[in-house]
């Protein structure tokens, strides 16, 4: 099996460093007191982290990621299904503060906006509006096509099925500000 930290392999030394479910679920507690339930029993250990469901469904959360190496806790929104929100968290799509770089682009322009615009506009700006039709076009001339310093979580069932149909690839990487 794969070891990942967000989007990151990780070596077996780290894996040794990560922390265990009783770990985690005194994180979970902490965080979330009573809320939190059972934690031991609304646990899906997927590698790197711990997902944790909420005992009752709660209005925009389907659950909670605490990652294995560092303990961080990343809620999960609502607005995809919980696959698509593990896959996202695997892709760094819920790292605050990051750019967005589509390395590759193929196939029809009306499939890709198809495809990412599925979910309601956002930060990607230049993905929504009346001249986007020209603007894939000219993003698929381009090598690369950054969007800077953007909240991708809203963005995971297109950028997911905008992969798994071969028409992009992409890479999260931290946003660094301009000099």
């Amino acid at each position: 099996m794969a070891w990942f930290v967000g989007h990151h392999r990780i070596s077996e030394r780290e894996r040794s460093n990560m922390i265990d479910l009783a770990t985690a679920v005194s994180i979970f507690r902490k965080e979330f007191g009573q809320a939190a339930g059972e934690p031991e029993k609304q646990c899906i250990d997927r590698g790197s982290y711990f997902f944790f469901a909420w005992p009752e469904p709660l209005f925009g959360s389907i659950g909670v990621i605490i990652d294995k190496k560092n303990g961080a806790v990343v809620n999960l929104g609502s607005g995809c299904s919980r696959e698509e929100a593990f896959w996202g968290y695997e892709h760094g799509c819920y790292d605050e503060g990051v750019d967005l770089v589509i390395t590759s682009y193929k196939g029809d322009v009306d499939d890709l906006i198809d495809v990412l615009t599925k979910t309601p506009p956002s930060q990607l700006g230049q993905m929504h509006g009346p001249g986007r039709k020209g603007w894939y076009a000219r993003m698929a001339q381009m090598p690369a096509v950054v969007f800077r310093n953007t909240k991708l979580w809203s963005y995971i069932p297109g950028l997911r099925e905008a992969t798994d149909k071969g028409l992009l690839t992409f890479e999260v990487r931290k946003h660094l500000p301009e000099e």
